[in-house]
């Protein structure tokens, strides 16, 4: 099992922050049972390294919470556009915004048209 092949490399596992994905459209929902006290849950969407994973791999949930950050940015630049001159809004939207689209940007393929 799971916790004997853990103990055997001198491995511990956080039951807390551990989770399963599994790619699949079903509506099903799996649990591994590790003992009489611990179990690992399935979860819809998890965030790694970054990016928002569904279980459909559509990204729709990644372009979510893209357009979430960037819209707080947008809207601090916004209030402040009458302190600061247009060169310098210009390195704030290249330092701020750009690189949230420019980061995982090739997954935006995958995405549906809608929700570019």
């Amino acid at each position: 099992t799971i916790v004997k092949w853990l103990s055997v490399n001198k491995l511990s596992l956080n039951i807390d922050k551990t989770k399963i994905l599994v790619f699949d459209n079903a509506q099903f929902s799996v649990k591994i049972k590790l003992s009489e006290n611990y179990s690992i849950k399935e979860c819809k969407v998890y965030k790694y390294l970054g990016l928002m994973v569904d279980n459909c791999l559509k990204f729709d949930s990644h372009i979510d919470y893209i357009k979430k950050k960037i819209q707080k940015r947008i809207g601090a630049m916004y209030r402040g556009s009458s302190l600061l001159p247009i060169k310098y809004r210009k390195m704030f939207a290249n330092s701020l915004v750009l690189p949230h689209f420019d980061y995982l940007d090739t997954i935006y393929g995958r995405a549906s048209k809608t929700k570019l």
